[in-house]
């Protein structure tokens, strides 16, 4: 795979007049003029960047901030952007055909790559769930080891259907139920399980 094209054989390094097209056609032998050589010169092949597309994807949770494809030459340079969803770090971006020189490593999220890359490929987008704090506030109760509040782990989109919540007791009172406070709480868990 090569990023660039043989573009053809000009006069001079950029423009000129063409020699020799990138078919091998002989321009000055065919054509209507003609090129008279009346002493030493020098002929230069000029060369045309390859165009690559670049398709960024994120099937996983359905993101609808993913950006178009990108259309890119060698010559560019390339800034991946970056993403954001509720609940989730965005890793980066994890190419899924390794074309050109494009590997199998994950990108990081605003990475500038280039000038020097080149091929076609689709980056998708690599999150991990967020993991949350939840503080049991015991309100003036003990657990049965005598503590007044515990911390659990609860990672976003798990459900803790099976998640046994502690017994707690409070001198001259009856446990009614767990109520959820704070950010994104609001509401009662009336069972011993969330």
């Amino acid at each position: 795979l090569s990023p660039y094209t043989f573009k053809g054989i000009y006069t001079a390094a950029t423009g000129g007049t063409l020699l020799i097209s990138s078919d091998g056609y002989q321009i000055d032998f065919y054509d209507t003029y003609t090129y008279n050589i009346t002493g030493n010169s020098d002929w230069y092949i000029q060369w045309e960047a390859v165009e690559y597309e670049l398709w960024f994807e994120d099937h996983d949770l359905n993101n609808s901030n993913v950006p178009d494809p990108l259309t890119y030459t060698i010559e560019d340079q390339i800034t991946l952007p970056t993403l954001s969803v509720e609940g989730y770090t965005f890793k980066g971006w994890a190419a899924d055909i390794a074309e050109g020189n494009w590997t199998y490593e994950l990108y990081a999220p605003g990475q500038v790559l280039g000038p020097g890359m080149y091929g076609s490929t689709s980056l998708w987008a690599e999150w991990t769930p967020n993991t949350y704090d939840v503080t049991l506030d015991y309100q003036g109760g003990t657990d049965s080891q005598g503590n007044s509040e515990t911390i659990i782990k609860m990672t976003y989109g798990t459900k803790y259907l099976d998640y046994e919540l502690p017994t707690v007791t409070k001198n001259g009172y009856e446990f009614m139920n767990w109520h959820i406070v704070g950010t994104g709480g609001g509401g009662v868990i009336r069972t011993g399980t969330i």
